[in-house]
């Protein structure tokens, strides 16, 4: 299962973010799920809640990870994300809201002028939503095309002192996620076909 968090701060606008990336990613051909992660109760889908305006936004799948009631995806016992991504079949990707200490690749959601969230790495791509929490439309493009990256067959060789070490499922997706997140922030790259990156270190 292809994985990206959005992550950061209360109210940074991490939701805004989802709700515009949902179809922005759909018209790239992925169907995206959305995972929730709610530290306090919640009901799934309640009017104008967070998983309500993912699933209007067009969402094929949506969960909610936490104490709470209404999502038929949680079983008693058995609330961890990957119990509950094993559910979300039929995803090509799923946005999962929150979770800054996993090991997933991260969007990380800064509000103009607020804190900046410290999250585990690696971070795809950072983008800075306006005082009222919104995010350019050009920003949400740029965001997508570096989420869609990590999920659109992408080919990952790593070269070790001449030895090549086999790089593939979620590491592969590491490594091609946070360098074509780094070049997405670089003027005049475009959208690479195949890029190499040599790092020698000096003794």
């Amino acid at each position: 299962m292809n994985v990206v968090c959005v992550t950061g701060t209360s109210d940074s606008g991490k939701t805004g973010l989802v709700v515009a990336l949902v179809p922005a990613l759909a018209r790239r051909g992925l169907r995206v799920g959305y995972l929730k992660h709610a530290h306090e109760g919640f009901e799934l889908d309640r009017p104008g809640s967070d998983t309500d305006r993912a699933t209007r936004a067009g969402a094929a799948a949506v969960a909610v990870l936490g104490g709470g009631r209404g999502s038929a995806l949680l079983q008693p016992g058995e609330e961890t994300a990957t119990a509950v991504l094993a559910r979300m079949t039929g995803c090509d990707l799923v946005l999962a809201e929150g979770f800054g200490t996993s090991a997933w690749p991260k969007v990380l959601v800064v509000r103009e002028g607020g804190e900046r969230r410290e999250v585990r790495p690696p971070v795809v791509a950072e983008v800075t939503t306006g005082a009222d929490g919104r995010c350019a439309p050009e920003e949400v493009e740029r965001v997508a095309d570096v989420v869609a990256g990590t999920v659109q067959g992408t080919d990952v060789a790593l070269v070790v002192d001449g030895r090549t070490v086999p790089v593939e499922g979620f590491p592969a997706q590491v490594v091609a996620s946070t360098v074509l997140g780094l070049l997405s922030s670089l003027k005049g790259v475009g959208e690479p076909h195949e890029v190499l990156l040599r790092v020698r270190r000096r003794r």
